[in-house]
């Protein structure tokens, strides 16, 4: 998926607004909704339907309008969940589905600078601010799931939904099956001792006096805390990387720490104030930087695997299997997948081939080298009960299922306090 600057310039923007009029717009049970939720949950519907609403008010109205009352019902669901004990949600499953969220947002944007552009916030900053409403989104989803357990479909009820919606049901988006073999561009020992070296300086700095605030304004390279000294303020554990977490809740109050390595780059981390599980930190991130020859390293590898290939293609998918085990990337055999949810560089690249054929390796906006294998390309195409019966099945249970959600947490509503202001 491809972001529209539009959009998100405008979302942002109505976001940005809301910080000097942000106010109640809605109370349902124990819970307050606020403006600035529903402005960014209606950014996120927009992305993740893949909307323009920069070219109509309308759209922009609409999909507010959809955001408050999805806010709504899903708090009127949380008011039951909460108290169902054999609902519950780890905070580990929570983290989980965070990182893949965030893993797949970054893939449709194309990179992680791209994704922060679009989100008008670092990833930090956004992992921080949707942990408690994506919590609170799959407690609510299990509890549904559980409470739509028993619903089931007859073929009858399957016919009489596609004669009745034949002429509105989606086409079958196009699809690939294909292959990544990806080489990331890794900061050697010569990199990590520049940046380890210059960020032990500015510790030295610190010691003697000069202000952190400053130096983090001139040297971070955390974008989502640089502007504001480092300033992360008040952090619960579990949200942060384990490293950055495990030295920052070690640290007295004041406590200055020794360089922390975390996959981000070299931190310093001050200790401001602690209560509890939470710690309130400023932090100043060096990353560290592949050179020439790290990239050069990168690039002979990737043309080794490509050489390789062009000898004996039928090594393509057991070389990018290799490389997901050790890379831990992008390189991996990916079954029929709709084309919206590939890398908009990847798909680039299928575009060119015919089927059994691979690209030349190419750089990508993850700072790496890849090349890919398109296996098969499947077109879209108009569903029918001949064609795609699975799939209208699955529409038809999923409006039966909903209809029914629908009506019961309309009788929901009768037993909750709800105001819209």
């Amino acid at each position: 998926m491809k972001f529209n600057k539009g959009v998100l310039l405008l979302v942002i923007s109505l976001l940005v607004s809301q910080q000097q009029i942000d106010g109640v717009v809605a109370i349902v049970g124990d819970n307050v909704i606020l403006q600035s939720e529903v402005y960014q949950n209606a950014q996120l519907l927009a992305m993740q339907n893949n909307v323009d609403i920069s070219s109509s008010q309308y759209l922009v109205n609409s999909f507010v309008e959809k955001s408050l009352n999805s806010l709504i019902q899903q708090n009127v669901v949380f008011e039951y969940a909460k108290n169902d004990s054999l609902v519950s949600v780890a905070e580990s499953d929570v983290n989980r589905a965070l990182d893949d969220q965030i893993k797949s947002m970054i893939s449709k944007a194309g990179s992680e600078d791209k994704l922060e552009e679009a989100l008008g916030q670092s990833i930090r900053s956004f992992r921080k601010d949707y942990y408690e409403d994506l919590y609170k989104l799959m407690l609510v989803d299990r509890y549904q799931g559980n409470f739509m357990y028993g619903v089931s479909i007859t073929r009858p009820e399957v016919e009489d939904f596609y004669y009745t919606y034949q002429d509105s049901l989606p086409s079958s988006l196009a699809s690939t099956n294909y292959s990544i073999i990806e080489v990331p561009i890794l900061p050697g020992k010569e990199a990590d001792g520049q940046s380890l070296h210059f960020i032990q300086s500015l510790r030295d700095s610190i010691v003697t006096g000069v202000d952190f605030s400053l130096l983090a304004k001139k040297y971070s390279n955390d974008n989502g805390s640089s502007d504001s000294g480092g300033e992360l303020g008040w952090i619960h554990r579990g949200s942060l990387v384990r490293e950055f977490e495990e030295e920052a809740f070690s640290l007295d109050v004041g406590g200055l720490s020794q360089p922390v390595k975390t996959n981000y780059g070299y931190h310093l981390i001050q200790l401001q104030d602690k209560q509890g599980e939470k710690i309130k930190v400023r932090h100043l991130l060096i990353t560290v930087t592949p050179t020439p020859s790290d990239e050069e390293d990168a690039l002979n590898i990737i043309k080794d695997y490509y050489y390789s290939v062009q000898s004996n293609p039928e090594l393509f998918d057991s070389l990018s299997v290799q490389c997901s085990i050790k890379y831990n990337n992008r390189s991996g055999v990916y079954p029929l997948t709709e084309n919206q949810e590939i890398s908009s560089e990847v798909l680039s690249l299928l575009n060119t081939l015919s089927e059994r054929e691979f690209s030349y390796p190419v750089e990508s906006d993850f700072h790496s080298y890849l090349f890919v294998l398109l296996r098969k390309s499947v077109p879209s195409e108009k569903p029918t009960l001949e064609n795609s019966w699975k799939f209208i099945e699955q529409l038809a249970l999923q409006k039966k299922t909903n209809d029914k959600f629908s009506e019961w947490v309309n009788d929901l509503k009768k037993e909750i306090f709800i105001k819209v202001f």
